[in-house]
């Protein structure tokens, strides 16, 4: 058990009364008995739409609940914003989760027990904290399974979803392809192949990933080794059931998750948008396409498109 370590702070050493401020470290209290870490970040307005964030996975330091959203949004060139001022100025109100494990998110479990439920118990709970009834929710690669199971099961409060550069579930069954980004007809099934299985239970790396002398072991949070075990799971959502308007975006140059992920979803999800970026990578959408993509999710969540 020493191996599976939680870089969270105890949950005695955090001030329980923390008022709601943009920008930085709040916590709230979970039903499942975690503590929760979130921030506020885009311009954060009364009239502005609640923008849940789910990030994806994150080594140490980087920061999943502020500096990962602020990474999918290429520096603009030209004297333009920098992402970050350009974040502050976005007409949302983004709440941004840290998911159990990762930074001072309290992980009360083994990474192998971890669920898509427990999840979505600490999102929610974060969410009532904020008083958000209704809400988008904008996934990014490893977030995006957590975002789908959202909407799954809070069909009467999401009202959008905008998918970037997002795993598709690699469970038993899984419609697993032959290579990525393999040319998919319109009449075929899409298939699509897990790009990290060498890191999976069973994989080739696998057996490094607790070992002292790896350097995972430092780098990576324990909130990791949840999703890599949460990913191989069944799917405890249907793609089919999710009703409210999806947008998804993928980098065909994308080198962590298979484009055809994006595709498979963009096939399944009755209300799906699909954009492909021909020179994009792994979530880092240009400036000016991220501005626009987060506009068009304003108007589907405030229900004027």
């Amino acid at each position: 058990t020493t191996l599976f370590r939680s870089l969270a702070t105890p949950m005695e050493s955090i001030p329980s009364d923390e008022k709601l401020q943009k920008g930085i470290q709040q916590f709230v209290d979970s039903p499942s008995g975690r503590r929760v870490e979130y921030r506020l970040l885009g311009r954060c307005r009364p009239e502005d739409p609640v923008l849940l964030y789910c990030h994806g996975m994150c080594p140490i330091g980087l920061g999943p609940t502020w500096a990962t959203f602020a990474l999918a949004r290429s520096e603009a060139r030209n004297g333009g914003p920098s992402s970050s001022e350009a974040i502050d100025q976005l007409p949302w109100k983004i709440v941004s989760v840290a998911r159990g494990g990762y930074d001072r998110s309290t992980l009360n479990k083994r990474p192998a027990d971890w669920t898509l439920e427990d999840a979505v118990v600490d999102y929610m709970a974060v969410m009532d904290a904020v008083k958000a009834n209704t809400f988008a929710i904008c996934g990014h690669s490893s977030g995006g399974m957590n975002a789908l199971h959202i909407a799954y099961q809070n069909p009467d409060r999401v009202t959008a979803i905008l998918l970037n550069c997002c795993d598709a579930n690699y469970g038993p069954g899984f419609p697993k392809g032959k290579k990525k980004n393999s040319k998919v007809k319109k009449s075929d099934d899409v298939t699509y192949v897990d790009a990290a299985a060498w890191i999976r239970p069973g994989g080739l790396c696998r057996c490094c990933c607790y070992n002292p002398c790896c350097c995972c072991f430092y780098c990576c949070p324990t909130g990791i080794f949840s999703d890599i075990h949460v990913e191989v799971k069944p799917a405890p959502y249907k793609l089919e059931d999710i009703k409210c308007p999806a947008i998804i975006v993928c980098g065909l140059k994308d080198d962590a998750v298979d484009p055809n992920a994006s595709r498979f979803h963009a096939s399944k999800l009755p209300n799906a948008r699909l954009q492909l970026f021909p020179q994009m990578g792994h979530c880092q959408m240009p400036a000016a396409a991220f501005d626009r993509t987060l506009e068009e999710l304003h108007k589907l969540a405030g229900g004027t498109e």
